[in-house]
């Protein structure tokens, strides 16, 4: 949960350094679009290399968001656990946090894209 946890963190003090009237929340929705592109993304690898065709209704994507979003809302919602995670991260060295940041931008922006391409590449067709 380490690299969970840590993009939560990020993700919560981003937002409330942009003075976000709801850091907790935003922090949360960051968590669980990442999540479930990472199992569109894991989709999408079983599409092509085992020639499947996994078709999943939209509804189906809704009600995974939405419970995801709840469990990391009861999970996050705690100020205590918010206390300790800023413990543990608050004295990470600069360079640290920098390439931590982009190992974290990295994964958010290649969960997006691979799913994006494939199918762009599917309909080509």
């Amino acid at each position: 949960m380490e690299p969970i946890d840590y993009l939560f963190y990020r993700a919560n003090n981003f937002y409330k350094r942009k003075k976000d009237s709801t850091p907790i929340a935003m922090g949360c929705m960051v968590l669980t679009v990442t999540v479930v592109a990472s199992l569109q993304t894991m989709v999408s690898f079983i599409e092509i290399i085992f020639g499947l065709k996994v078709i999943i209704d939209s509804l189906i994507i809704a009600l995974v968001f939405l419970i995801l979003l709840m469990s990391m809302g009861c999970r996050y919602n705690n100020r205590e656990r918010i206390r300790r995670l800023e413990d543990r991260y608050i004295n990470e060295s600069k360079t640290s946090k920098v390439d931590n940041g982009f190992i974290c931008i990295g994964y958010i922006v290649t969960v997006i894209a691979v799913p994006v391409m494939f199918g762009i590449l599917r309909n080509q067709n």
